[in-house]
């Protein structure tokens, strides 16, 4: 099972690196110096293809939200994720965590001292990777993220 999701986790990475997603044309400034990074499958531009999504895009409901915005970043392309979270605010308010907008929990993690918007897509049925369907629902809570040089790398927990 961990063989399998590092194999996924590779695929992810690969398949990223490798085929862009349309909906953005450029990096967000915030993002466009990226640092060194000891962890080559953590990225800042991984981290907003895979959960960033301000301002929200626009979709007749939640779930036709999730279903489009998990096509549009391609994050599914070997098997239908099981769930993604979408934060809804500006990407410079999320890089703030790993500064004064948070307050480290250990090592490199840190939680935010505010609560976020985001939408929470969960896998219902289909198959990868045009076809996968989810649900999606909206709340506010507060998270924790991966920092590196005072940037954020991974979204790793939902407080």
């Amino acid at each position: 099972r961990v063989l399998c999701r590092i194999l996924l986790l590779f695929l992810k990475v690969f398949y990223l690196k490798n085929d862009q997603p349309t909906v953005h044309t450029s990096t967000p400034p915030a993002f466009s110096n990226q640092p060194t990074n000891p962890h080559p499958t953590l990225t800042l531009t991984t981290l907003y293809i895979q959960h960033i999504n301000y301002p929200k895009t626009s979709a007749p409901n939640l779930n036709a939200y999730c279903n489009l915005m998990m096509v549009q970043r391609k994050l599914n392309p070997a098997v239908c994720k099981f769930t993604n979270t979408f934060i809804n605010n500006p990407t410079d308010s999320v890089q703030d965590v790993c500064g004064n907008g948070g307050k480290q929990f250990k090592d490199k993690l840190y939680d935010s001292n505010n609560p976020f918007s985001m939408t929470i897509c969960r896998f219902i049925n289909g198959k990868p990777p045009n076809d996968c369907k989810y649900k999606g629902t909206v709340t506010s809570r507060r998270i924790r993220v991966t920092c590196e040089n005072k940037k954020p790398v991974h979204l790793a927990k939902l407080l």
